[in-house]
């Protein structure tokens, strides 16, 4: 899907495709790898209160375990695009660009998903004119913001959306966005008691423990799980049952645990 997304984008630069680019990219494709062995696993299942399991090394190497390495070699892929005009930021990942054909780079210093903002370093040969499109995504909340040298700047863009800064690029030129993030719920289309909690683009994952789960049941599937029953949350208010932990981390009201051992 990731592939057929970037094939999509080329030909519409539609930024619609990377809301849905960043929402697979962070909530399927990084969830797939087991931190402390690199196995990935065969599907993600939809099930709620379902468990990962994941491959051994020699005995269930599946096809899909295949893409998925392929995957892991490709992160930096489709964070900027570019065009006639100039460049695209799709994508908020710390990385740095070389455009050597206009001698001009760009770092990108973030933490996000951890913070919800960037900040884009110019780095050039000699002052490059050229358009710069920041990705606003359909999830940013009110609240968003953009600086260029430290100076705010009195216009964004909308959700779902592109925010153009064409200006004489010159060394040392910095740009600071922020995109605020909110919890909400969306419901299945075919199932509206099934729900899924979000913050900004991000699904999370409720710790429902490791009670009857076994090594076993971990690596290697034979069948896939079946889930546990799940908590539910009022659909208007799901602020009400989920905290905020620290400066920007949200976690549920359960304990935080490895999602690679758990039902989630």
């Amino acid at each position: 899907m990731l592939k057929l997304t970037r094939r999509l984008y080329t030909w519409t630069a539609d930024q619609r495709y990377f809301d849905y680019y960043e929402r697979t990219l962070f909530d399927h494709r990084l969830g797939t790898i087991r931190p402390r062995s690199g196995a990935t696993q065969y599907y993600l299942s939809l099930t709620p209160g379902a468990w990962k399991t994941f491959n051994t090394e020699d005995q269930s190497f599946w096809c899909c375990t295949g893409t998925g390495v392929e995957e892991y070699s490709k992160l930096n892929d489709s964070i900027y695009w570019r065009d006639e005009e100039g460049l695209y930021v799709n994508l908020f990942i710390a990385s740095e660009l070389n455009w050597s054909e206009k001698g001009f780079r760009l770092r990108q210093e973030t933490n996000f998903p951890e913070q919800p903002n960037t900040k884009l370093v110019v780095s050039v040969d000699k002052p490059v004119h050229m358009a710069m499109r920041l990705r606003i995504p359909e999830w940013t909340t009110s609240g968003g913001s953009v600086k260029l040298n430290g100076k705010p700047l009195d216009v964004f863009g909308s959700p779902g959306g592109y925010l153009t800064l064409a200006r004489t690029w010159k060394n040392g030129d910095h740009v600071e966005l922020e995109l605020p993030m909110h919890l909400h719920i969306e419901v299945m289309p075919d199932d509206p008691k099934m729900q899924a909690v979000l913050y900004g683009p991000l699904v999370l994952a409720g710790d429902l423990g490791a009670s009857g789960l076994t090594e076993q049941m971990i690596v290697g599937p034979t069948r896939p799980p079946s889930g546990a029953s799940p908590p539910t949350f009022p659909h208007s208010a799901p602020q009400a049952s989920i905290r905020r932990r620290g400066s920007s981390r949200v976690t549920s009201r359960w304990p935080s645990a490895r999602a690679d051992n758990k039902r989630t």
